[in-house]
């Protein structure tokens, strides 16, 4: 094993020779050729001749592989390392055919490396952690906080560009040295949102954090009165921004009338406007001019009162056929005349007792159903006669209103003489207050 037969050492006769011989089988060392594989590695290494039974120092190992140091040789490509680098080794094969070539594969450690991280300006503190080079070991994920940032990232300078998501695989950061990694941060937009009532938006900013904030203009909404903002305005953009609500005040109208006695009143928007319906003597409310909204609108509103006159019924004292329907406030138009035997008729007069006259061109002030008196005075006939027409005459005669003082004359003609009534008075000239019918005769002679 792991030799060549060459010869003997002395010829071999061709017959028993008549003594005895010794004749050695004379054998050479194998030679086998040792080859170097890389196994990940870079580079070449030129193959090594080694003999059997022969020491053989491994030559040293000139592969590279970067982020991984080498740590032996191995028969088997998965370790484990059976030859050191640079080790003598010897009888890796036999030389003969078929085991004349030894294959050593490079084995290699991956090299661990120190990632200390650096806030950049957050908040935070975290300690250095130590990765494996080709491991798939992920970065922390948020380590730091900064107000109105967010950590995307990590790079290899204060101000430099991300190399690594924040979270995202260490991915080979270092072959074997200690990495500083700066936060990288990026400035978070915000959303301010001016909301009216019911969460309408007025008015919607965007914008990153510690932007300048310019103040929306006072928003109108109708039937109320600005009053503010629920929450302050910031001067810059905050983190996490802001929902700001309006506040309002109700607005309160004035309702007016015209053509009643209803005072005007003031109501806030959107209330009901309860009206009233107004009372005027004589009248009835006949509604409004207007139309009369459910709601108060955001202006002030005047309502004008339409009437429509009372019907009155106007009845006659002692005249029970006798009766007038006539508009209140309007005149009495034409009034029926009375007719009673004895009496001269003088007119209605409102009361019995005669105080007020009524005429057809009297207006109805009275809104209820109401009575009229008729005025009727008693007319006696005062009669004069002369007992005859020759000696003289008389005046003063007719129809005359009960109590009338009445003034008459007895006049003789020439040659004759008044005497006397004939109630005995001889007086010609006399007056007499009528109260009854009266018939005298002047006495001439």
């Amino acid at each position: 094993k792991g030799y060549t037969f060459m010869d003997w050492s002395a010829d071999v006769p061709g017959t028993m020779p008549a003594k005895n011989l010794i004749i050695a089988a004379v054998w050479v060392a194998n030679s086998y050729s040792i080859r170097f594989m890389p196994n990940g590695g870079n580079g070449t290494m030129s193959t090594m001749i080694a003999t059997y039974d022969a020491d053989t120092e491994l030559t040293e190992c000139s592969f590279k592989r970067t982020g991984y140091t080498f740590t032996g040789w191995s028969l088997s490509s998965k370790g484990p390392v059976s030859f050191n680098d640079g080790s003598n080794v010897g009888n890796l094969a036999t030389g003969a055919s078929g085991d004349d070539i030894v294959v050593l594969y490079a084995i290699w450690s991956a090299n661990t490396y120190v990632v200390k991280f650096n806030s950049n300006d957050g908040k935070g503190v975290v300690e250095s952690r130590t990765f494996t080079y080709d491991s798939d070991e992920s970065l922390p994920e948020g380590l730091f906080t900064k107000v109105g940032h967010t950590l995307t990232g990590w790079a290899i300078e204060p101000l430099g560009e991300s190399v690594r998501a924040d979270g995202a695989k260490a991915d080979n950061l270092s072959t074997h040295d200690l990495v500083e990694l700066f936060a990288v941060w990026v400035v978070n937009t915000y959303r301010i949102q001016f909301l009216n009532t019911g969460d309408s938006v007025i008015e919607d900013i965007v914008a990153t954090y510690g932007s300048e904030i310019i103040r929306p203009d006072h928003p109108v909404y109708k039937g109320h009165t600005f009053t503010g903002w629920d929450t302050t305005i910031p001067e810059t953009m905050p983190a996490n921004g802001l929902k700001i609500k309006a506040t309002w005040s109700v607005n309160s109208y004035t309702v007016s009338f015209v053509g009643c006695e209803l005072d005007s009143m003031e109501v806030k928007f959107g209330n009901g406007l309860g009206l009233v319906e107004p009372t005027r003597i004589g009248y009835d409310f006949n509604g409004w001019k207007e139309d009369v909204p459910d709601t108060m609108p955001d202006m002030d509103l005047k309502f004008t009162a339409t009437w429509v006159a009372c019907k009155v019924h106007v009845r006659f004292h002692g005249f029970d056929d006798l009766e007038l329907a006539v508009d209140y406030d309007s005149n009495y138009g034409d009034l029926p005349e009375a007719n009673r035997s004895g009496y001269d008729f003088r007119g209605w007069y409102a009361e019995e007792s005669l105080s007020t006259p009524i005429t057809g061109d009297v207006k109805v002030t009275n809104p209820s159903d109401h009575m009229l008196y008729g005025h009727f005075v008693k007319i006696w006939t005062l009669s004069l006669h002369s007992d005859d027409p020759e000696p003289g005459s008389v005046t003063g005669s007719g129809g005359f209103d009960e109590g009338t003082l009445v003034s008459f004359k007895a006049t003789a003609n020439d040659g004759f003489a008044f005497i006397r009534w004939t109630d005995g008075d001889i007086s010609s000239e006399r007056t007499l207050r009528l109260d009854s019918y009266v018939e005298l005769v002047a006495v001439f002679s």
